[in-house]
C-alpha cells in the first residue's frame, strides 16, 4: 500500500508541476497569485516570510518568482520595519481572475473523473495532508 501511495503521489505530483497551469504565468508565478490574491480579498498583503512557508520555495526561487510578477505588474513590494510585504495590485485582479479561470479548464479532465462525493473526498485527504505536513 505504502508502494502505490508514493507512486501515486509521484505521478499526480509529476502531472500538476510538468504541465502549465496556466498560459501567461509560471507555476511557481500562479501559486504566489493564488495566495496574493487571497490576501487582497483580505485587504491584506503577504510576508515574504509566510510566502516562503506557504510554497515551500527556496528563498531565492521565491524572490525570482516575486520579481517576475512584479515586472508584469501583478505585485508591488512594501517594507515593514526590515520586513518584505507583497500586495496584488488591485489594477490587476482582473488579469488574474481571467489566468485563474484557465486553471479551471485544466482541471475539467478531473471533473469528468471524480464524481462530487470523489471530489469532495479529495478535497479533505487533501487538506488533512497538508495541515499535517505543514
Amino acid at each position: 500500500m505504502k508502494e502505490e501511495l508514493i507512486q501515486s503521489w509521484i505521478e499526480l505530483t509529476a502531472i500538476i508541476k510538468n504541465n502549465r497551469v496556466t498560459k501567461r504565468v509560471s507555476y511557481n508565478e500562479a501559486i504566489i497569485l493564488n495566495y496574493a490574491y487571497h490576501a487582497y480579498l483580505k485587504n491584506e498583503g503577504l510576508y515574504m516570510q509566510e510566502i516562503i512557508k506557504k510554497t515551500k520555495m527556496l528563498k531565492s526561487l521565491c524572490n525570482r518568482t516575486i520579481n517576475l510578477l512584479m515586472d508584469k505588474n501583478f505585485l508591488r513590494r512594501e517594507l515593514d520595519g526590515n520586513q518584505v510585504v507583497v500586495y496584488l495590485n488591485p489594477d490587476k485582479v482582473k488579469d488574474y481572475l481571467e489566468i485563474h479561470k484557465e486553471t479551471f479548464m485544466y482541471l475539467e479532465p478531473v471533473f469528468d473523473v471524480l464524481d462530487e462525493k470523489d471530489q469532495q473526498d479529495f478535497i479533505r485527504i487533501s487538506q488533512k495532508i497538508s495541515r499535517r505536513l505543514s
